[in-house]
């Protein structure tokens, strides 16, 4: 929005006509904004939360009609960040243009050529919730400030190049508070090619020097050979239609028991019934129940972008959205009010941020070494001990404070909820399975 002010201010006008009479939106209005939608479409499709997505065959698979053949445990990595810039299936791939997202064009784009979420069964399950957290933001956040590049802003930006990620290693903006933002209802709306392999490394240092894949290339984890697919018929072919065959991503071992056996980690009937489980918390219905939370949250942002900006001074945006998500994410997950603009140093904040703070040497041998290796070698990824272990304590604690019969409106209720559902239904069906032995004894 700082780059575009003309999207911005368009973004504003849309805004202005859907607020009530108290400055406020609902949940079904934040869903009926097309020009932010667009705005939002378009970022992602610049700059997607990963540049890669992954799935490993379950059987040997022809792709394609090249005879290609992806064999069983065999990798394929589709290059999202490089399709969503590709010319074959955008004008002005680099460029910034929200418009081509808009109903009246959406008939030019092709299908499949755009998943920063993924697609498929194993899509991001959080999408609805990430995306409605991050329009309703921007929808308040641009009523009362005005986002404006200033001489610290990095164009491009640049990416870290250590995180599976596509993380930004920093974003400053300036930030102006909007005076005018009365009288909300007067205002209108608008061929496989790659780098060669180094013995053990195979292409993982080429990646790591430049970590946004390229469309055209081949790769290689070490010594196995993993398979970028691009076409976007291949896409959804992986993503959706071969789904059985292509179910899984890559594990990580690491050396918490709560993580290796979380949605992403898992595989087959395990991952299966972790996302059915999880599936019936991110409905529309469910998504209403957290909207009251996320817009606390959001109170509490706006309160501190407000002061920032009577400061005039240029701020770190990418730290204080990280403080805003964080915010939500221990309301709504952990039922934990924090406050990370006011006490960025909180218990809560600084675990939940160390989390994603890891030293390198002790995550690239899992990364590079194939799996026979990694298992012989008794290589397992550490990924952020101390704090991983403090989230799963704090999560046994408040497990154990619902089962004593304290309840919350937020995602852990929902969760024990569906839980205690998946184990009443397993229990009856034993029973019938049980009754219905004896019958035929």
């Amino acid at each position: 929005m700082a780059l575009y002010p003309a999207a911005q201010e368009r973004i504003r006008a849309e805004v202005a006509e859907a607020v009530d009479s108290d400055g406020e939106i609902n949940y079904e209005t934040l869903q009926r904004l097309p020009y932010l939608d667009a705005c939002l479409t378009e970022t992602l499709r610049l700059y997607p939360p990963v540049a890669r997505l992954e799935r490993v065959a379950s059987e040997d698979i022809p792709l394609g009609a090249d005879g290609v053949v992806v064999r069983k445990r065999q990798r394929v990595e589709i290059p999202v960040y490089a399709i969503h810039r590709s010319e074959k299936y955008y004008s002005e791939p680099n460029e910034f243009r929200p418009d081509r997202w808009l109903p009246e064009n959406k008939h030019k784009l092709v299908p499949y050529a755009y998943v920063p979420f993924g697609t498929g069964p194993r899509n991001c399950l959080g999408m609805r919730f990430a995306l409605m957290e991050v329009k309703l933001a921007v929808a308040h956040i641009v009523m009362h400030f005005r986002f404006t590049k200033v001489p610290q802003t990095e164009i491009p930006i640049q990416f870290s190049n250590m995180t599976p990620m596509l993380t930004a290693k920093s974003i400053t903006l300036g930030l102006e508070k909007r005076y005018l933002t009365r009288n909300y209802g007067y205002f209108s709306k608008m061929g496989v090619k790659g780098p060669k392999p180094l013995v053990i490394f195979g292409t993982f240092l080429e990646r790591c020097r430049n970590p946004v894949p390229l469309l055209d290339q081949s790769i290689f984890n070490g010594t196995d050979p993993v398979l970028l697919v691009a076409e976007p018929a291949l896409v959804k072919q992986v993503l959706v239609k071969d789904f059985h065959r292509f179910s899984d991503r890559r594990a990580l071992q690491t050396e918490h028991p709560f993580i290796n056996k979380n949605l992403f980690n898992t595989e087959g009937e395990t991952w299966k019934r972790l996302r059915t489980i999880m599936s019936g918390t991110f409905t529309s219905g469910k998504m209403r129940k957290m909207y009251p939370l996320v817009r606390q949250c959001l109170q509490e942002y706006l309160e501190h972008l407000d002061i920032l900006a009577e400061r005039g001074e240029p701020i770190d945006a990418k730290a204080l959205h990280q403080g805003f998500t964080m915010d939500v994410i221990a309301r709504t997950a952990f039922a934990t009010e924090t406050n990370s603009q006011k006490e960025p140093n909180s218990v809560f904040v600084k675990n939940g941020r160390d989390v994603f703070i890891f030293n390198p040497w002790k995550v690239i041998p899992a990364f590079i070494f194939p799996k026979w290796l990694n298992t012989a070698l008794g290589i397992r990824t550490h990924l952020g001990e101390s704090p991983n272990n403090w989230i799963c304590d704090l999560s046994r604690h408040l497990l154990q404070k619902r089962r004593n019969g304290f309840k919350n409106n937020d995602f852990l209720q929902l969760l024990v909820e569906a839980n205690a559902a998946d184990i009443s239904a397993n229990h009856q069906k034993a029973a019938i399975d049980n009754e219905s032995h004896h019958v035929n004894e």
